[in-house]
């Protein structure tokens, strides 16, 4: 596990080994939230994440096939973004989402109001397409 924290205006926003996003004060430590994007459920099998990325109000994470939009102060999910606060990386591609795998372990970078990602996909037969994707920051 290796993950590059963030710190804005004094919070340190990260992830855990175990893939729960976090915002501590930077100075004490304190946890000011936590946010568990498997639901409670936990990985089912190891993954791997190098972070988050912070712009505006928004914490962005990827985990599994989900990009999650987190509440910079309250560590919820932008319900407004995706839907319910995710997107499903596997939508509008080429195949039927539920027959494909993509997950994304870097960090999203943010241009231009756009979060623009890579992912990592299988190296099998009728594997998902490697495609660099682009959504709005604020994508409802």
């Amino acid at each position: 596990m290796q993950s590059n924290p963030v710190v804005v205006d004094g919070v340190l926003y990260a992830t855990t080994p175990t893939m729960k996003v976090i915002a501590l004060n930077a100075e004490t430590g304190a946890e000011i939230w936590k946010f568990d994007p498997s639901g409670g459920s936990g990985p089912q099998t190891r993954f791997r994440h190098r972070g988050v990325t912070v712009t505006g109000d928004r914490v962005f994470v990827t985990y599994r096939n989900y990009l999650w939009a987190l509440d910079k102060k309250s560590g919820k999910p932008i319900l407004s973004f995706g839907n319910e606060g995710r997107i499903d990386l596997r939508e509008n591609l080429d195949q039927p989402a539920d027959r494909i795998t993509i997950s994304a372990s870097t960090p999203v970078s943010i241009f231009e109001g756009m979060i623009i990602m890579c992912s990592t996909v299988p190296e099998t037969l009728r594997g998902s397409p490697g495609h660099i994707c682009a959504f709005d920051v604020n994508a409802a």
